[in-house]
């Protein structure tokens, strides 16, 4: 997306990852193509874990939480 606040034509890649994964699946952790069981497991393996390099951080908040948690469910497909 763009970055409104700095002028047209800049690149905002933060909201770019985020519209990219969530155009992607967001949730689909391991990339088999559903949000499932394993992505499900995932999530909780990673439970806690904070850094912005962290998959199963769906919001790109800095943790895995019970946020990311409700993002998953959100997108499940068993």
């Amino acid at each position: 997306g763009f970055d409104n606040s700095t002028g047209w034509g800049r690149l905002d890649a933060g909201r770019a990852v985020r519209t990219a994964r969530l155009w992607a699946g967001l949730g689909d952790l391991d990339a088999d193509g559903a949000i499932d069981g394993s992505d499900l497991g995932t999530l909780l393996g990673q439970w806690s874990r904070s850094g912005y390099d962290c998959p199963a951080d769906l919001n790109d908040d800095g943790t895995v939480d019970g946020a990311d948690l409700a993002i998953l469910l959100g997108n499940f497909s068993p």
